[in-house]
């Protein structure tokens, strides 16, 4: 068994559980918040406006694709899966700055919410009726996105445009301000090595780069250690994207390599053999190379909520981490002023 003992310890005591939904990349977003707000905080509200803008962006490309043949590949895809849970960091980034946050109490989590396969096959049915209708020019995305703001008001609840907390009435992009925390001050570092992809490189999804936070980084693993650290000496969390499916043990709470038949990391990546499948927020640190990594499945983690990760396994099975921009050279700063277009789905 690993040591459960850190030099470095941030945590707050504020433990979450996500239950049967993909959202553990708003609980792991969420944790440098909770530490510095010392409350829960709702991932409903964050959820809530994360379908609405998928909802927005999948009738956006139907109207765009409209002419196009529905077996066409892309489209096609678009179909099988017109909504989804799944996330990282930069769309919850983008998210509240947009719209901010608000304690647990103010949004509570709903049955829907904790397990949404129910609410998302509701979501998926009504785009997909919605794209026949778009197709056929029988309405317009105004009064499809009206339908799925109802169903979502229905499902989690209506979003508070203000909310009294220790008798201070707060509007909720008020409260993310008074967090301390600016996200723009962040940036994703991807650990992405492989021949297509250089490093260190500057990349984004989105060929206009319009989003910031749709920027990655891309560095080798040691400069992504080395900056985690700093970070957590300086008091913060970080945000982490992983694959806990590999060598992993939830019941002790151990992420520790084991002697198996293993692709290297560049190999893992192009075969798609590992992906960032989780995103999680380290809280803690052992000089001896240990890593206490927060999960969001509750005391299902080992006892006490938390992974033990050693340093092997950061190198092999950690994709991605936040960090501070104060924190890079002015090297990589450099970098970001011209990121190169990276697809999607070639990331990880």
């Amino acid at each position: 068994m690993l040591s459960r003992t850190f030099d470095i310890d941030l945590f707050t005591g504020l433990l979450c559980n996500q239950k049967q939904n993909g959202r553990c990349w708003i609980y792991a977003s969420l944790a440098p918040f909770r530490q510095k707000l010392g409350v829960q905080l709702s991932t409903n509200y964050v959820y809530y406006f994360d379908q609405m803008r998928k909802a927005e962006a999948f009738l956006a490309k139907i109207k765009k694709w409209k002419d196009r043949e529905l077996n066409e590949p892309e489209l096609s895809a678009l179909l099988r899966e017109p909504i989804s849970t799944v996330g990282q960091w930069c769309y919850f980034a983008s998210l509240v700055s947009a719209h901010g946050l608000v304690p647990l109490e103010a949004m509570p989590d709903t049955a829907a919410a904790e397990n949404s396969l129910s609410l998302t096959r509701a979501l998926q049915d009504v785009l997909r009726y919605g794209a026949w209708e778009l197709r056929e020019g029988k309405t317009d995305s105004a009064d499809i996105m009206g339908r799925i703001g109802s169903i979502l008001r229905e499902y989690l609840g209506q979003p508070p445009a203000c909310f009294q907390l220790h008798n201070e009435v707060y509007a909720p992009l008020e409260y993310y301000r008074s967090s301390g925390i600016d996200l723009h001050d962040y940036i994703t570092l991807i650990h992405h090595p492989s021949p297509r992809w250089p490093s260190p490189c500057a990349y984004h999804e989105d060929k206009a780069a319009s989003d910031p936070f749709l920027t990655l980084l891309s560095v080798d693993m040691e400069t992504i250690k080395t900056l985690a650290l700093r970070q957590l000496q300086n008091g913060e969390q970080v945000v982490i994207g992983a694959d806990v499916r590999r060598e992993s043990s939830r019941s002790r709470g151990e992420l520790n390599l084991l002697e198996t038949r293993r692709l290297p990391k560049v190999e893992a990546i192009a075969y798609r053999q590992i992906n960032a499948c989780h995103v999680m927020s380290i809280d803690g640190w052992a000089s001896d190379g240990r890593w206490r990594v927060q999960d969001s499945h509750g005391l299902e983690t080992g006892p006490d909520g938390h992974y033990v990760m050693t340093d092997a396994w950061f190198d092999a099975f950690v994709l991605s981490a936040v960090i501070r921009k104060d924190y890079l050279t002015p090297e990589l700063l450099s970098l970001l002023t011209a990121p190169v277009y990276m697809p999607k789905e070639e990331r990880f």
